[in-house]
């Protein structure tokens, strides 16, 4: 017993319990992170809906703001019988589809188009954690199912939208959308030319090879919705005209908006377009056949618990009341919940509510079994003996020659161990020092060395099954927060188009003399402008605003002139390769950094065909890609002259000078700035100096116009 004690005391961490309270706090603020930000995904499609609720702000600049109301923030707002109320209906409703079903059915009769909108995006997926996790989603899945086959095709059709367009379908869209900018997106002149049938079919034909190369990449939950649509007698334009016009279309397009490359979404637009008009030619088959590879991570079940969270609102609940008292096919349980409900709109604040499912919830992809320690727990004492238990509270766990062996040697009975003749005895004053049936008290006599030994034993082995239980919660939270990560992505690049759109607004609705003075501070006006990316897409947007004011101006002939006499000068430039990419004696690495380096002047070149909004974007990670090639390759220089000598549209230096006269001289942009990617702009600015200081004539435009452009604004 001692060795066991010993090995385990080796590798159980004696702070377990502190690492599991705080790996506890980390679960429960990352459940809640998906939660927010999943709502966030579901709730932003209402911005740009025909059908925005009329009961949201008026003003759209209040959106973000409105929908981000959280209840702890001002508990008071929500009354006790509220929050019984929400309870309650939430309850039902997830442990009876049914009855769901039977609302979402009267709900496109009650409700206008606009009340519609904010059942289908907001009510319903409250109810099932906006999809969160596993456990949200097979109980959404098991609404759906039942949604599918009571209700007509457009009903169904509408409101299954929302459980597609979220997180949980993001690895498939970032992979179509990234072999979709693969296809076409990079080459310049295809904006150029003249597009026809002719084009539009080979286009389309290789778009449908990669929606249905990737479908293995949809959770099997949204796969097999397509196969229960297919079986409950859709039509196949009907389910391929939903998958492509309500579900990849304006997802992919979202992509591509938040990409390099916004200016191709009129393209894939018509693409699409043309796509449906072959749909009943396409093989079909396909999308009805693919197996996911995809698992949405358990929320509740991989750690142990029986329970799921939803984050709910008072609104939400009072558009259900209203149904309950519309419809009169609801169970008598709905209707006594719904008739407690509050008769009038209620506000948007956020709380979270707990649902214990009629449905036991089991793991998803727990361990099970023990990992390190898997030896049955050997048999100790049972009883407390006091006298040895308050001299342990003194003395440290290694016991050796430094304490005296009578003290050791010290015995006392554990009376728990034997049987109940000996206790009998024992009370009667004998001593059954033999026993045949537990061995009496010979056998039951502890020195307070062995008691010791015990007592550790049993703390540590306690301890020992604290740590297993750890390691099992660790691995599911890994898991967990690597769906985080899709969740994260999608939700920045989405909050970065809604940040765009208000921006937008702001510069076109501000009189010229407002933008002129505007700074990031100034955007404090919008809530959703917290972030340090939002304020810098501002500074470049007004940047691009403030140039439409010169655009006839000198500058723009100036500017036009300097691009021409640049390319001269860099193309007579005595601009080597460094040593790795010319001399090496790794011809694989030699090929590698050679082909890394063409891959990212290629990138360089696509900057013009972009908003001017996402062209200090584009090049800051053009330049990141060098230095690191820089640093891969051990060259002794950099590589931004070798870029620029190669880099075939001379518009790519003007805007370089744009950027650095318009943004990178102003210090409150400067500040938003991580301190390497100002570096890089700082030496980029030095490298084309130095290219330009080969002529005079050239290094003085530079100058004159940075100038110009600094002082202008």
């Amino acid at each position: 017993m001692e060795l066991e004690y010993e090995r385990m005391k080796e590798f159980v961490p004696s702070n377990t319990k502190s690492m599991n309270s705080a790996c506890n706090s980390e679960i429960k603020e990352c459940k809640h992170e998906i939660l927010r930000k999943q709502r966030h995904l579901i709730l932003l499609h209402l911005y740009n809906n025909d059908y925005y609720p009329h009961f949201f702000p008026s003003n759209k600049e209040e959106f973000y703001d409105y929908i981000n109301q959280d209840a702890d923030n001002n508990p008071d707002e929500i009354t006790p019988e509220t929050k019984s109320y929400l309870s309650q209906i939430y309850d039902h409703l997830l442990n009876n589809p049914a009855d769901l079903v039977t609302l979402t059915n009267s709900a496109s009769h009650v409700f206008d188009s606009s009340n519609l909108a904010a059942f289908y995006y907001s009510t319903i997926p409250s109810i099932y954690g906006y999809f969160s996790s596993y456990e949200h989603i097979a109980f959404g899945y098991r609404f759906y199912c039942q949604l599918l086959q009571k209700v007509q095709h457009r009903i169904f059709l509408e409101a299954v939208v929302p459980f597609f367009r979220n997180a949980t379908t993001y690895r498939y869209i970032e992979s179509v959308s990234e072999s979709i900018i693969d296809l076409f997106c990079r080459d310049v002149q295809l904006l150029k030319t003249e597009t026809n049938n002719r084009f539009f079919e080979g286009i389309a034909d290789n778009l449908h090879d990669i929606i249905v190369k990737y479908l293995q990449l949809l959770p099997k939950t949204h796969l097999n919705l397509l196969i229960l649509m297919f079986n409950n007698k859709y039509s196949r334009h009907d389910i391929y005209e939903f998958f492509v016009s309500q579900f990849l279309q304006p997802e992919v397009t979202d992509y591509l908006k938040s990409s390099a490359f916004s200016t191709h979404n009129k393209l894939f637009n018509s693409i699409c377009e043309y796509l449906l008009t072959t749909a009943d030619k396409n093989d079909f088959e396909e999308l009805l056949m693919s197996n996911s590879l995809i698992d949405i991570p358990s929320m509740f079940g991989d750690f142990g618990q029986k329970h799921i969270d939803l984050i709910v609102t008072p609104l939400d609940g009072s558009l259900l009341s209203t149904l309950i008292r519309s419809t009169g096919a609801c169970s008598k349980t709905l209707e006594a919940i719904g008739n407690n409900g509050p008769m009038v709109m209620q506000g948007y604040q956020t709380l979270f509510v707990r649902v214990i499912p009629t449905i036991p919830i089991h793991p998803v992809s727990s361990i099970g079994g023990k990992i390190f320690f898997d030896q049955e727990r050997m048999e100790t004492c049972h009883a407390s003996i006091n006298r040895f238990d308050y001299l342990i509270k003194f003395l440290s766990p290694k016991y050796d020659e430094n304490y005296p062996e009578s003290f050791l040697e010290d015995k006392e009975l554990d009376t728990s161990s034997l049987c109940l003749d000996c206790r009998h005895k024992l009370g009667q004053g004998e001593k059954p020092e033999h026993c045949d049936t537990c061995g009496g008290l010979q056998k039951h006599t502890l020195t307070f060395k062995e008691y010791t030994i015990e007592k550790r034993y049993d703390d540590m082995y306690e301890l020992s099954e604290a740590f297993e239980n750890f390691i099992e919660r660790k691995l599911s939270f890994d898991i967990l927060k690597k769906f985080k990560s899709d969740v994260d992505r999608a939700h920045s690049n989405s909050l970065a188009l809604h940040a765009e759109n208000l921006i937008d607004n702001y510069l076109a609705d501000s009189e010229q003399s407002e933008i002129v003075k505007s700074s990031h501070l100034y955007l404090k006006q919008f809530k959703l402008l917290d972030n340090q990316k939002d304020d810098m897409i501002f500074f470049a947007a007004r940047a691009e605003s403030l140039m439409s004011t010169v655009s006839a101006s000198r500058v723009k002939t100036d500017l036009t002139e300097f691009e021409a006499k640049f390319s001269e000068v860099v193309a007579m430039s005595s601009i080597k390769m460094p040593t790795p990419f010319v001399k090496n004696e790794n011809q694989s690495r030699k090929l590698f950094f050679n082909k890394r380096f063409v891959e990212i002047a290629g990138l360089l070149n696509l900057v013009t065909i972009q908003p001017f909004t996402k062209r200090f974007f584009h090049i800051s990670k053009c330049l990141r890609y060098l230095d690191e090639l820089k640093h891969i390759s051990g060259a002794e220089k950099s590589l931004i002259p070798n870029a620029l000598r190669i880099c075939v549209d001379p518009g790519v230096v003007s805007t370089i000078l744009k950027c650095i006269a318009m943004l990178m001289k102003k210090n409150n942009f400067v500040a938003l700035l991580p301190k390497e990617t100002a570096e890089l702009w700082y030496e980029m600015e030095n490298e084309i100096v130095n290219i330009a200081s080969t002529d005079e004539e050239t290094l003085l435009m530079w100058t004159r116009l940075v100038d110009a452009l600094v002082n202008a604004f």
